[in-house]
């Protein structure tokens, strides 16, 4: 009994050694040239909990990849986006995604290649990002008995049940005069219950597909500059010093039918997005604002139902003498 007793302890510190995190990812395969790219993953972990997910990307394997963090929006939920000003200087772009936890342990997805086309026109063998939308909702809506979804006879409504399982979005930005508008998203999201993407609620239950209101809340956002090195006069000993600034305040995301236009985040410039389902994202080119260089920001968010909105902000600064990258995020209730 005494050695089965230290089996049993010697197993259980082996599998508490062994636990990473999980991270289920459907990959995203194919972007438009220009457009920022929304990245989405579900990262879990059986024995604690998950302190950061990144996301990891560059326009070839062998050059060191842009970092970026990604946000969570809860249930495991994580957001990230790659900038449309780095999506398409070639044919291919290639991410990956690690996750750590509050132990230290991390796991990393393999590099994941995507393909990048022409805004003008893709290929007649790629189907576009509406075309793969149409195709994931005709798979996922079953074919129901007019009669019997209308409940005759028993005045009963028996709503088809639609299969969420499995969601990434595309987002589409239109860059024009330095200011991105998104046109559009392709959206194929995680378990979650049933909506039409028509924006109408479902009569038969299901999430709330948000089609109008205002959404307050407040948000974070932070620049840090890239480190540098300096030399003290008195020990001359190199110290690595970085530079990091943040703000914070109150933000509103506004939706109207499918436009999303969000307010407050950087002054009164307002980035501009369509809706499609309960996600949404949106970049664009913005000035100096404060302390706060010039910069192309992206931001990537969903609705919780109808009572509450997350998003994620990243983007990097446009101007050459103050390098550096912004993260922050955002959280709001129905108001």
């Amino acid at each position: 009994m005494r050695f089965l007793g230290a089996g049993l302890a010697l197993v259980m510190l082996c599998a508490q050694a062994w636990a990473v995190p999980r991270i289920q990812h459907e990959p995203v395969t194919v972007a438009q040239k220009g457009r920022a790219l929304g990245i989405r993953a579900t990262v879990t972990d059986a024995s604690v909990r998950v302190s950061s997910v990144a996301l990891y990307y560059a326009i070839s394997k062998g050059s060191t990849p842009f970092r970026s963090e990604m946000t969570s929006s809860g249930a495991g939920q994580w957001f990230g986006t790659i900038p449309g000003h780095l999506v398409g200087p070639g044919e291919q772009l290639f991410y990956y995604l690690q996750a750590e936890n509050a132990d230290g342990e991390t796991s990393e997805t393999g590099w994941q290649t995507v393909r990048v086309l022409a805004a003008t026109a893709a290929p007649a063998v790629t189907p576009s990002a509406a075309d793969l939308a149409t195709q994931k909702q005709a798979t996922a809506l079953p074919k129901v008995d007019p009669s019997a979804q209308r409940g005759v006879g028993t005045g009963t409504s028996h709503e088809p049940k639609i299969d969420n399982s499995k969601k990434y979005w595309i987002a589409a930005g239109i860059i024009a005069g330095g200011a991105v508008a998104v046109g559009g998203a392709l959206a194929l999201s995680d378990s979650g219950g049933g909506h039409h993407s028509g924006g109408n609620t479902p009569s038969g239950g299901g999430s709330t597909t948000v089609t109008n209101g205002n959404f307050g809340g407040s948000y974070n956002l932070c620049f840090e500059a890239p480190s540098a090195t300096t030399t003290t006069s008195t020990t001359n000993s190199t110290v690595a010093t970085s530079s990091s600034d943040c703000r914070n305040g109150n933000a509103n995301v506004y939706v109207d039918g499918s436009s999303v236009e969000i307010v407050g985040i950087w002054g009164s410039e307002v980035l501009t997005g369509t809706l499609s389902g309960n996600v949404f994202s949106a970049a664009k080119s913005v000035p100096e604002s404060g302390s706060f260089p010039s910069a192309y920001l992206s931001v990537s968010g969903s609705f919780s139902g109808s009572s509450s909105c997350s998003m994620s902000i990243s983007g990097t600064s446009s101007e050459a003498s103050r390098p550096g990258a912004f993260s922050g995020s955002f959280s709001g209730t129905r108001r």
